[in-house]
């Protein structure tokens, strides 16, 4: 069969629905946890707070594992539901370094135009721009522009490392590894892709603003409605998710080592979270500047001899 035919929406539907219906018991058994424990944490947020509390947070990481555990339940066949919570278990650390790393890439596309703004600011509440406002209209059309530019980038990442987990867990590579996969299988295709991921989309929203608008006035029924048909899609979207990533694998080397992939993975998310650090340093600074006449003086002096100049 043809890549451009596994890679069709129609196909992956297809595929999906009948993965769907023959992994029902297994994908819905897994499910069944989390929402269980998240029950019993609204019926005892009255009674027994703390508990409650636990309980949700109980929920919110067998929440997480089960994602993790159907993606091995559509991997093995015969897997059951406590090998599948196993193996997601013992997982989670490593797709959470995977996030780690996909929160530090996006950070990075974002980080550029965020330091830009943060030092306009900073001098137009030092009054560096009273006497020429049109340069500070020009910098914040530099500024508008370097953020589309930075959340166009961000987008563009997000598709790239779609599949970090997949990769862990079909193909077992870890961190930095599971990305670049991810990254050689989604280049050259990123539309196509991105047009999938559309589909997951609507999917899952459709239903849910189709049920909104004959349920305004009814909010907590419509939210225990919500959660119903999120329980039911949630596997489907998982078994989309599961043969999109094998179709861009049909006819890939994957045992490729791309290291410039892995270069621009670390170098990109160690400057994202340096410009978190760096910001927050910034911050620390600017709050104690009350405490440094000497700065603040600094400040003047370089307003009097921006004003100078202008004139």
């Amino acid at each position: 069969m043809e890549s451009q035919n596994i890679l069709s929406a129609r196909f992956l539907l297809k595929e999906s629905w009948q993965t769907y219906k023959t992994k029902f018991a297994v994908l819905f058994g897994i499910l069944s946890a989390p929402l269980v424990v998240m029950v019993l944490s609204y019926v005892f947020s009255e009674m027994l707070p703390p508990l409650s509390f636990v309980l949700l947070i109980l929920a919110g990481l067998l929440g997480w594992a089960s994602q993790i555990a159907m993606i091995y339940a559509l991997k093995t066949q015969g897997l059951g539901v406590l090998e599948a919570y196993r193996l997601g278990v013992s997982k989670l650390l490593s797709v959470l370094w995977i996030g780690i790393l996909v929160a530090g890439n996006l950070i990075s596309a974002l980080a550029i135009p965020f330091i830009f703004g943060v030092i306009v600011l900073s001098m137009q509440q030092a009054g560096m721009f009273e006497s020429s406002k049109a340069l500070l209209w020009t910098l914040s059309g530099i500024g508008i522009l370097l953020a589309v530019l930075g959340v166009i980038l961000a987008i563009y990442l997000s598709i790239l490392y779609q599949f970090g987990t997949y990769a862990l867990i079909i193909d077992e590579r870890r961190g930095v590894n599971a990305l670049s996969l991810s990254s050689m299988l989604v280049k050259g295709r990123w539309m196509t892709v991105f047009s999938k991921l559309l589909v997951v989309i609507v999917i899952f929203t459709l239903p849910v603003i189709i049920l909104g608008l004959f349920m305004q006035n009814q909010q907590s029924l419509y939210n225990l409605v919500q959660s119903v048909v999120g329980y039911l899609i949630a596997p489907f979207i998982v078994a989309f998710m599961y043969h999109l990533f094998v179709g861009l694998k049909v006819g890939k080397d994957v045992s490729v080592d791309d290291t410039d992939q892995k270069n621009w993975i670390v170098g990109r998310s160690l400057f994202g979270f340096a410009t978190i650090l760096a910001l927050l340093l910034f911050l620390i600074v600017v709050q104690k500047t009350a405490y440094f006449p000497g700065l603040k003086d600094k400040l003047e002096v370089l307003k009097v001899q921006t004003s100078s100049s202008t004139k």
